[in-house]
């Protein structure tokens, strides 16, 4: 089983330059997965996030005591059943299975503790706050080939992943979720799974499609194009109408299509050229 990272290609927020997904469909459901339902809104503007979550957990954890993690950038605002804030430490955290935590380089980091109604998984949350984690120094993006950040909500677009932990972070186990974003104007927002990246109302509607390891948010003001051949499609979404990246990824869905086996092909492309 591949994980998420084998599956997305130069998925570290390459800001300013492009952005090439490869997204395949998830891994089919368990039967204990957590799952995620998540109502986003995003205001470019302030970098504001504005997040209601609904964490269904395993049924073996209801009316027990579990902790998680979130980015302290986006305080908790209401909780039910209530949570505590503990003091964090790097390397203190352990996930509800036993799952040590390795976190990298974020440092906003804040630890929660609650105890689950008897009978019920069941965690909701309402949280939000500023997210404009700055962007790698010059050294750094030299060192790696590319500029990163943890996380960031401008006018330029949204970047939002796993190590951001922007939604409750229990363990490093696979998850699934169903997402709703309130989408800026002339914008399309992008996550894994099925979904769209904005629809007649201005909202964006992605589900996991299955099991994945980290929950994705990426977007902004851009034009979508797209290009389907039997069961595969190719999705570009593009800051520059017309930019030869779009030229780009029909010519690879093209290959993709004819060298993947038939039974395989549950496969779309999804391209951002943000530069």
């Amino acid at each position: 089983m591949y994980s998420l990272h084998q599956r997305l290609t130069a998925f570290r927020c390459a800001w300013g330059s492009i952005l090439l997904l490869y997204l395949l469909a998830g891994t089919a459901y368990a039967e204990n997965e957590t799952h995620y339902q998540l109502d986003v809104g995003i205001e470019p503007g302030t970098h504001q996030l504005k997040v209601s979550a609904v964490v269904e957990l395993p049924p073996e954890f209801a009316g027990r005591t579990v902790e998680f993690l979130l980015t302290s950038v986006l305080p908790i605002d209401d909780s039910d059943p209530n949570v505590n804030r503990l003091s964090y430490e790097q390397g203190g955290f352990t996930g509800i299975n036993g799952s040590s935590v390795e976190l990298g380089d974020l440092k906003a980091i804040a630890r929660y503790r609650v105890t689950l109604a008897e009978g019920s998984s069941t965690l909701k949350l309402t949280y939000s706050g500023t997210v404009n984690f700055p962007l790698s120094s010059p050294e750094e993006e030299y060192a790696r080939g590319l500029t990163e950040t943890a996380g960031l909500i401008n006018s330029d677009g949204v970047y939002l992943a796993g190590g951001t932990l922007w939604y409750p972070y229990f363990s490093d186990e696979l998850v699934s979720f169903d997402l709703t974003a309130a989408v800026p104007d002339d914008w399309h927002v992008i996550s894994q799974g099925n979904g769209s990246s904005r629809d007649t109302a201005g909202q964006a509607h992605w589900d996991s499609g299955g099991l994945v390891d980290e929950i994705y948010l990426v977007g902004g003001p851009l034009t979508q194009y797209e290009e389907a051949a039997g069961a595969v499609a190719a999705q570009v979404y593009l800051r520059e109408p017309g930019c030869s990246a779009g030229r780009q990824v029909f010519v690879c869905h093209r290959t993709v299509h004819r060298d993947v086996p038939r039974t395989d092909r549950a496969l779309s492309i999804r391209q951002v050229c943000i530069g």
